[in-house]
């Protein structure tokens, strides 16, 4: 599952500062010929759209001090690639479209009859034949550089939220990172696909002279690099952390991930078996209920895809707006059921989240994820007109009985005698427990000590 489906984009915002956005959108507008009606539309940028779009500030850009503040942001981790070399160039030597480094032999897009990869490129089309290897790296290097001091000044992953950030931003922050760094994974993969087929030529072509420059900007010199930079590459180099094994420790292989394949029982007739994976996704239009995979239930199979995602459970839970303090007396409430009701809950529990111990949020993930109680919220942030509801305060409870709310409760149906019982019950039954429990360690606290006085009978 792609990281878009995932979760939802994180926009412009998460890179840009309020003053430097305003320009990116005047790129935006330009570069894609498009009207922005709300700042909100325009994504965050790829690697590549962040180049161009640096490229095209250095063209516009005329006082000095913000030249030199635009090189600042152009360093990366990694040392300066060196477009010139003294080896002259092999004849019909291929050069990449965008930076003109020359492209190894065994680029695929120096063989025009090999089809040349998709690039990770988030869309910007075929960079790989674009760029050189080297570029490419530097690129998604930058873009990450980029992104790892606006998330480590909302917390990082630390989760220390400053004052005056919030839960949201703090999470469009670390989303942001989080997405550009799997494009630089992503992108690295590629290379080191491309690195095999450049060893791949240099062994069927022995006697054949490469130049250095080709070496240099080829796929192999780019992946030995990229590995021996022991560096967290979110980080500028002067901030470099280095790794806790020594340098003669042989690094460990990176472990890949098999890809699954859709595979079929013997039985299946091979004139079906070329349907595409959509094909068998739940929903899907071209789905034969007289299969003999169909379900056997009238009513479908049960959609489970929501069952881990917590926010969605705690959306399900009724939600109770108190006219004051829970611990007051005689507190009145009013159910909230609208989406933005939930949405402020949940920024709410994200804030409180970001604040607690990082080993305990999972645990309370857990909670949330399968707690069916009921979310109670007060404190008012109205707006001057009133019309907007706010709330800074909320907790969980099981029931409104033995509870302020009760009184009101009762008032308007939410509880009958019956619940009271019930709960009455309840209690009786923890009680019971509790009394079990007790009694327990009593026993085994008499039985210690009968055997410590019967040792000391036998030693003495």
């Amino acid at each position: 599952m792609s990281s878009a489906n995932r979760a939802t984009m994180p926009g412009a915002s998460a890179l840009f500062s309020d003053d430097e956005l305003p320009w990116y959108l005047s790129w935006w507008q330009e570069h894609y010929g498009r009207e922005i009606r709300d700042a909100k539309e325009v994504a965050l940028p790829t690697a590549y759209e962040y180049l161009d779009y640096m490229q095209w500030m250095y063209r516009h850009e005329s006082d000095p001090a913000q030249d030199e503040a635009s090189e600042k942001r152009e360093d990366t981790t990694l040392p300066p690639s060196n477009p010139t070399s003294s080896t002259a160039p092999a004849n019909h030597a291929v050069r990449a479209t965008r930076c003109k480094h020359l492209l190894h032999p065994g680029h695929p897009a120096s063989a025009p009859t090999t089809a040349e990869p998709n690039g990770s490129n988030g869309g910007n089309g075929n960079c790989m034949a674009a760029w050189c290897p080297k570029c490419i790296m530097r690129i998604h290097v930058r873009m990450v550089n980029e992104l790892w001091p606006r998330w480590t000044a909302l917390g990082g992953p630390w989760r220390k939220v400053p004052d005056g950030a919030t839960g949201e931003d703090y999470a469009k922050a670390k989303e942001a990172f989080r997405i550009r760094k799997v494009d630089l994974v992503n992108a690295m993969e590629e290379l080191e696909s491309i690195a095999q087929l450049e060893a791949a030529w240099e062994a069927a072509n022995p006697d054949a002279k490469i130049s250095e420059a080709m070496k240099e900007q080829g796929a192999s010199s780019t992946v030995d690099m990229y590995h021996q930079a022991n560096t967290y590459l979110g980080e500028s180099s002067k901030e470099s952390i280095l790794p806790p094994s020594a340098p003669e420790t042989p690094m460990p292989t990176p472990w890949k991930a098999k890809r699954k394949r859709l595979s079929y029982s013997p039985g299946t007739p091979e004139d079906t078996r070329h349907r595409s994976y959509d094909k068998y996704a739940r929903g899907c239009y071209t789905y034969d209920p007289k299969s003999p995979h169909a379900c056997p239930d009238e009513e479908g199979w049960e959609d489970t895809a929501l069952r881990q995602d917590w926010r969605f459970n705690v959306r399900q839970c009724r939600l109770l707006y108190c006219d004051k303090d829970p611990d007051e007396p005689n507190v009145a409430y009013r159910e909230l059921t609208d989406d933005k009701s939930k949405d402020r809950l949940l920024a709410s529990i994200d804030t409180w989240l970001a604040t607690i111990e990082r080993e305990s949020i999972p645990s309370w993930i857990t909670i949330l994820k399968d707690t069916s109680d009921i979310f109670i919220a007060w404190e008012c942030d109205e707006d001057d007109d009133k019309e907007e509801v706010g709330f800074r305060n909320w907790q969980k409870i099981v029931t409104l009985v033995d509870t302020n709310l009760e009184a009101f409760a009762r008032a308007v149906g939410d509880i009958d005698d019956e619940d009271i019982a019930e709960h009455q019950l309840n209690l009786e039954e923890e009680a019971e427990r509790e009394d079990e429990s007790s009694n327990s360690l009593d026993e085994t606290s008499t039985q210690i000590s009968s055997d410590s006085e019967d040792s000391d009978d036998e030693i003495f």
